[in-house]
């Protein structure tokens, strides 16, 4: 198994600008290996804690660690491969539906 310096350097490669580039190819191509004909996408909101000074993170709604900083991050979810489809990451401060409606197009546009 490689070491964590060795996923790390991997990892350091991408870029967002590429990331967003390559992603919905991939995307479109999984699907069509697996022949999925129908598919069901789940959307969800959860908070994550961050540890640290965490960029991005703000003060909102946080049910286990009240008054902390957080992250509330958008997900879609392809139920028959229970594969996340797109992912947003927001801070702690976005009310649960902001951002849904774009979110929910760049999904079924370019992931899906």
């Amino acid at each position: 198994m490689p070491s964590q310096s060795t996923y790390s350097r991997f990892f350091g490669k991408f870029a967002q600008k590429r990331n967003t580039e390559v992603f919905p190819v991939l995307q479109h191509w999984f699907f069509d290996q697996v022949g999925v004909d129908n598919i069901t996408v789940d959307f969800d909101s959860t908070v994550i804690t961050p540890y640290g000074d965490q960029q991005g993170s703000a003060k909102g709604y946080n049910p286990n660690k009240r008054e902390r900083n957080s992250h509330h991050p958008l997900m879609a979810f392809v139920g028959q491969t229970r594969m996340v489809a797109n992912a947003w990451l927001r801070p702690g401060n976005t009310a649960d539906s902001s951002s849904c409606k774009a979110f929910m197009q760049v999904t079924f546009d370019q992931a899906l």
